[in-house]
């Protein structure tokens, strides 16, 4: 099913408390689940490589984070 998500890339961090910071946030519009796996696995491979300690997560986004950003 094709809805919007937002992507969300951590590094890891020992200054704090949980041991990773946000290194990035972003809204993509219109993808489906294969599509996001899909991105992650590119960003993961040219970008924020695990072994450098990045790690890539995405979650549907909702009304409720809608109602955050307002």
């Amino acid at each position: 099913m094709v809805t919007d998500h937002t992507m969300i890339i951590y590094k890891s961090d020992r200054r704090t408390k949980t041991g990773e910071r946000i290194v990035s946030t972003s809204r993509w519009r219109h993808r489906d689940e294969a599509e996001m796996k899909r991105e992650v696995r590119e960003l993961q491979y040219e970008l924020y490589p695990t072994a450098q300690g990045y790690r890539i997560k995405f979650v549907p986004y909702t009304l409720r984070e809608l109602s955050k950003s307002v």
